[in-house]
């Protein structure tokens, strides 16, 4: 049996981490368009550099730690890996709190706040993808996509281009999908909906694993 896993900003909000779209964010200070947009730096550059380098303190000096959600998502790798069958973690995340939890098989499609590329000289910014940007790891994660029997979504709304058609394609191919999300996308495709946090609904699935595999073995 193959599990995927693919999460999104929810799962990192309980561990701290605002939400670029929440209330008290960063995004209701700074304009999306141009801090984070490519080519944005053309249009504001010190707006641009200004808005990274508070992210990129603030990112360091809180050193955010895993829950056990994350946690849970690297023992059931474990627990695929003992049955011989395939797991990924696909994150938009660019945190490391997947990391941190131990998850191996990862793919961090947005980037990742830890390193740093230079979009230009003297314009340094965390290696993380901006709107207008290709997603990292197309190939490999469409692999994981298409092989996937259990697709698990955790936290995610389902916003960013290509995550609504990616559950239709699994759930067509016959995945098995799940969404675990405090606030439900209301996605018609998926097989179960648990509304819930994932400290709550990561440690159910944990206790179903057993169930989930007999299932898709049996299907």
């Amino acid at each position: 049996m193959n599990i995927v896993f693919y999460t999104g900003a929810g799962i990192s909000a309980e561990s701290g981490i605002p939400t670029f779209r929440a209330s008290k964010a960063l995004w209701a200070e700074h304009n999306p368009a141009i801090v984070a947009q490519t080519g944005g730096w053309l249009i504001d550059q010190k707006q641009f550099t200004d808005f990274w380098d508070k992210v990129t303190a603030e990112y360091k000096a809180a050193n955010f730690q895993p829950t056990i959600a994350h946690k849970l998502i690297r023992k059931f790798e474990r627990c695929v890996a003992k049955r011989k069958g395939g797991f990924g973690l696909i994150t938009t995340n660019v945190d490391d709190l997947h990391e941190k939890a131990g998850s191996k098989n990862l793919f961090k499609i947005h980037g990742c706040m830890s390193r740093t590329r230079s979009i230009r000289e003297g314009v340094v910014i965390p290696d993380v993808v901006l709107f207008g940007e290709e997603k990292m790891h197309e190939e490999q994660t469409d692999k994981l996509l298409d092989e996937a029997d259990v697709l698990i979504v955790v936290g995610s709304s389902l916003s960013i281009s290509g995550d609504s058609s990616m559950v239709f394609k699994a759930r067509h191919k016959g995945t098995h999908c799940i969404e675990l999300n405090p606030e439900p996308t209301g996605h018609p495709a998926f097989d179960e909906v648990l509304n819930m946090p994932a400290t709550v609904g990561l440690p159910i699935l944990h206790k179903r694993f057993d169930e989930l595999y007999k299932k898709r073995q049996r299907a």
